[in-house]
């Protein structure tokens, strides 16, 4: 049973059968109890028959291993040799073993595997870096600097010098010096004076000669073309050439056994060439190739690379969609629409055309019968709460609970203070679950959550403990956190003896459209583009010079005299060892220095979480006008008539924190704000472009990608593979193009799984798909 006892309960709980009831039994029996709470429960399960029960006990194995109560034995490590595939099914054909490959050992198979090849398939996936054409000899005296050729000559003289070797040889047109700085064992047995070789490489030119430094060679004239690939392991480059040359005589030697996984009618929609046929064409082209397809190919413009690069995204996009069909197995809550009516009017403002529309599309998933999941983005200020309250009111009025979370308790408290006023008028209780809830109030909250008394509970992550338990939870609200774990939301739907709660998840940091579709496809998306009527766009400005800096503190000592209100943002607590930089206390000390009516408090991530709200509220109530703080103030602040915000060493902070930073300002209506960037002393041309940019965009989205641009993909998802996604081949594309063939692959997968939800007819497509786990392509951060 390769699957840990934690899979299977898990998958319980989402598809509750005999099935996996029986596999949670047999490797229970190889678990060791570490408490009598663990050996009662695996007394429960023999004993238990009711499917309710068995859900219930299996929510209850989840919580027992994360305490520890229970633990799952660790294998005893064998060496089992593993036996090569046969080539005997055209099923397997593709997924064929690279030991059937002539020239591939145990020990060449090893160096694949450590760079993860493992078939066939996995090999002649490697992209070529570059073509070399050498169809054509080209004579010395009309080579190109720097321009690739190959030539023909005669070795005139050798000079080796310890592990170096110079020559000089000729053709009929002139001379030219072949330099290696660096020489293996037996070069200098492999060229001999007098004889005739073949020589490429890119030229260079000095002292009225042509030299070649380290050129490829051979006595006889290479075969149309040199493909070159990139560093791959410890497989030399002639290695791999030759191991990928037999493997596309393996292929064309049984291609009665290739089944293309692509389905003919996308091949024929996008002009593709078949499987074998696009990887014959990229590791071997046809000698007759013209310059200009050459030319393609080596900038990956060719169909053949198209394909391989559609291949992945549309394979991802099936792998998504197939998780999202999982996600959405079972049965949850559906509210009645009108109920809608009823909830709007408790905003004190009408809501936006982004706001209707994402409310309308959040309320067509709650009316289904299978559980939403669904990521709502919307920039700093949109009103995602408010959309988010009206999803949550619909299912308080089907008699069901709320979930509310949020990554800080100081993110919490924020949203508790505008959801309570929202609740009341519509008559629901609403709590906080934190860790700042006294012992006595925190087990009256419990019960109450337990008898069904609180509709919503707002909370950390705190909210899915072993203790927390709803009497009948509808739906989970998670606010900027992109993901949320599998696990996770296996162990909230053991809080439902029935149902599995619907899902919004909400990020205030726009996602690219290529980043949302590719990193979080599995989610449906809505977006909310644009701002409540009213608010003003924040005047950003750069402060380099020592000069402007001094003038822009004299100018906000002027502003908090008429009662306005300021943050000050420091990228330190305390510099420690960085010396020339700047932290809280000096800032602190400067400005008492120099603000005659600051009113100073410093607010930062090592102060408690009373000491932290005390400040908050002081800045609140007028007693603080200017808070200096880390980026602690970054989510979960929202002070409406703060209107100043001066950020320190702003450089050095990344296009999207400067953004969210900035959205701590310009929160009221018809009322400018101010937002200062002050550049530290010694910028990177990086950091100076991305204040440029800030100061001339104010649109999340736009910001977000520049950011792209800027930063690329990696960077921001977290992923740590050869492409930027993650991803092998989208490097081959830019961005728009990508983005085009990403749009084509998602609706091309939709289309597909409406058709075959779980690819049942489309045995050698899933194939191909399996290979596909977005968790591991995206990093554990993903979820």
């Amino acid at each position: 049973m390769t699957n840990s006892l934690r899979t299977h309960l898990s998958r319980f709980i989402q598809v509750p059968n005999r099935e996996n009831w029986e596999n949670i039994l047999e490797i229970s029996k190889n678990i060791q109890k570490s408490s009598l709470k663990g050996q009662g429960w695996i007394n429960e399960l023999d004993l238990e028959k009711s499917l309710s029960k068995q859900k219930f006990l299996a929510g209850k194995g989840l919580r027992l291993l994360d305490n520890e109560d229970i633990k799952e034995k660790e294998a005893a490590k064998k060496k089992v040799r593993k036996i090569p595939q046969k080539i005997n099914r055209g099923d397997d054909f593709l997924n064929t073993s690279v030991l059937e490959i002539s020239g591939c050992g145990p020990a060449c198979r090893q160096k694949l595997e450590e760079v993860n090849i493992h078939t066939l398939s996995d090999l002649l996936g490697i992209l070529p870096s570059t073509y070399i054409d050498l169809r054509q000899i080209t004579p010395i005296s009309e080579l190109q600097e720097g321009k690739t050729a190959l030539i023909k000559v005669e070795i005139r003289s050798i000079y080796p010098n310890r592990n170096r070797a110079f020559l000089t040889a000729s053709d009929q047109t002139s001379k030219v010096k072949l330099n290696w700085f660096r020489i293996w064992p037996g070069f200098l047995g492999q060229l001999k004076k007098g004889n005739t070789y073949f020589f490429w490489g890119k030229p260079g030119f000095n002292k009225g000669l042509f030299n070649f430094s380290h050129p490829a060679f051979s006595s006889e004239q290479p075969d149309g073309f040199v493909v070159q690939y990139p560093k791959t392991g410890n497989i030399s480059q002639n290695k791999l050439t030759k191991l990928i040359k037999n493997a596309l005589k393996l292929v064309f030697d049984n291609l009665d056994k290739i089944q293309d996984p692509l389905p003919v009618h996308l091949i024929e929609k996008y002009g593709f060439p078949s499987w074998h046929q696009s990887r014959k064409i990229i590791h071997q082209p046809n000698s007759d190739i013209s310059i200009s397809q050459l030319e393609k190919l080596a900038a990956g413009d060719h169909p053949a690379f198209k394909r391989m690069v559609y291949e992945e995204l549309f394979y991802l996009q099936l792998s998504l969609g197939l998780k999202r069909n999982s996600n959405q197995k079972g049965i949850s809550c559906r509210i009645n629409p009108e109920h809608q009516k009823q909830i709007v009017p408790v905003f004190p403002f009408e809501l936006t055309p982004g706001q209707k529309k994402a409310t309308a599309e959040i309320t067509r998933d709650l009316a289904k019968s299978s559980p939403m999941c669904r990521l709502l983005q919307g920039d700093v200020g949109s009103g995602k709460t408010a959309t988010a309250f009206v999803a949550a009111a619909q299912v308080m009025m089907t008699g069901r609970q709320v979930a509310f979370m949020a990554p800080t308790t100081i993110l919490a408290n924020q949203h508790l203070h505008n959801l309570k006023i929202w609740c009341e008028k519509l008559g629901y209780k609403i709590e906080l679950l934190s860790t700042e809830v006294s012992p006595s109030r925190r087990e009256t909250i419990l019960a109450l959550l337990e008898s069904g008394h609180i509709n919503l509970l707002v909370g950390t992550h705190s909210l899915i403990q072993e203790r927390v338990r709803f009497n009948d939870l509808g739906l989970v609200i998670v606010d900027e956190q992109h993901r949320f774990g599998v696990e996770q939301r296996a162990r909230l739907a053991t809080k439902n003896t029935h149902e599995i709660p619907h899902l919004l998840v909400m990020t205030a940091t726009p996602i690219p459209r290529s980043l949302a579709l590719t990193a979080f496809g599995d989610l449906e998306q809505s977006i909310i583009p644009d701002l409540p009527p009213g608010r003003m766009e924040v005047n950003t400005t750069i402060c380099k010079t020592r000069k402007q800096k001094i003038n822009t503190i004299k100018k906000i000592d002027q502003q908090l005299a008429q009662g306005e209100k300021a943050f000050v943002v420091s990228p330190l607590i305390d510099k420690g060892d960085e010396l020339n930089r700047i932290d809280i206390k000096k800032i602190f000390t400067y400005l008492k220095k120099n603000l005659n009516n600051g009113k100073l408090g410093i607010l930062h991530g090592k102060l408690s979480f009373r000491e932290k709200n005390k400040i908050v509220e002081k800045f609140r109530k007028g007693e603080i006008n200017t808070v200096i703080s880390t980026t602690v103030i970054e989510v979960g602040i929202d002070i409406p008539d703060a209107g100043i915000i001066v950020i320190l060493e702003a450089d050095r902070f990344g296009m999207a924190q400067l953004h969210q930073l900035r959205g701590r300002v310009g929160r009221s209506f018809n009322k400018q704000a101010w937002c200062y960037l002050f550049q530290a002393d010694n910028p990177t041309s990086e950091g100076k472009k991305r204040l440029k940019i800030i100061e001339n965009n104010s649109n999340g989205f736009k910001l977000a990608e520049e950011d792209l641009k800027m930063r690329g993909p990696g960077e921001i998802i977290g992923t740590r593979q050869s492409g930027a996604y993650g991803l092998k081949y989208e490097k081959l594309l830019n961005q728009d193009k990508f983005l085009d063939f990403l749009i084509n692959a998602r609706k091309d997968a939709k289309y597909i799984l409406q058709k075959d939800p779980e690819l049942s007819h489309n045995y050698y497509l899933k194939q191909e798909v399996e290979k596909f786990d977005p968790e591991k392509l995206f990093g554990e951060e993903s979820g």
